[in-house]
């Protein structure tokens, strides 16, 4: 365990998911089912509005659902380094880390455990909602943020990168990923790369950018 949190904190890449399933209800509430393996990396991403607060924290998304010893890790981009929190016996430590949508983060479990991530369906009405996700430079750990499957390069951050900038995907299985350049004729092979709901990657960029998506369902 040590070793592989020592790899986690090295690493200056490294992102991913596995076996997300995501319902929605008539009521706008909705979850995605992330299923991870004893110690192997995963990035998720949170999907949805919490119901009794302003904002997620590390002890409202995840409480008692990762048994002691679990860390979870946010990549910082300004001190390009990670911070991480850990479950201990007594609860997360520390637990206030806040966690925001279109932002990923690693899970690393000490057992196989189905999480499951439920909130408020961002939003119902009206029909040109969007997001924004400020302060896009550098190498950062995001997430598109509405629960939905999403082709990488129909999102806005793909569409409006310039020609140099990076997306790196994590294969879960082989615990490795794989990078894609922008070039000035476009994204080359990742115009196949899908993203799952819950589902994170990286993005690296050297323009500053305002990422703005609208949401692309009219349900519920």
């Amino acid at each position: 365990m040590k070793k592989i949190l020592a790899t986690l904190l090295a690493v200056s890449m490294t992102a991913g998911i596995v076996n997300a399933q995501q319902v929605l209800s008539r009521n706008a509430v909705g979850y995605v089912k992330v299923d991870v393996e004893t110690n192997k990396l995963t990035l998720a991403r949170v999907d949805f509005e919490p119901m009794n607060a302003s904002e997620w924290t590390i002890d409202s998304l995840f409480s008692d659902s990762l048994p002691v010893g679990s860390i979870i890790a946010f990549w910082d981009p300004v001190a390009n380094s990670y911070v991480t929190a850990g479950r201990t016996r007594s609860g997360w430590s520390p637990a206030t880390n806040v966690i925001r949508r279109g932002e990923a983060f690693f899970i690393l479990s000490t057992e196989n455990t189905n999480l499951f991530f439920m909130g408020e369906v961002p939003d119902s009405s009206p029909s040109t909602y969007t997001t924004v996700i400020e302060n896009v430079v550098g190498m950062q750990a995001l997430g598109y943020p509405y629960p939905a499957e999403q082709y990488w390069t129909n999102m806005n951050l793909a569409i409006n990168a310039a020609a140099g900038d990076i997306l790196a995907v994590w294969d879960y299985d082989s615990q490795s990923y794989t990078s894609f350049g922008r070039t000035r004729s476009g994204w080359g092979d990742a115009t196949n790369i899908v993203f799952a709901p819950g589902e994170g990657f990286w993005f690296r960029t050297d323009a500053l950018q305002t990422w703005t998506e609208v949401k692309p369902y009219t349900w519920p």
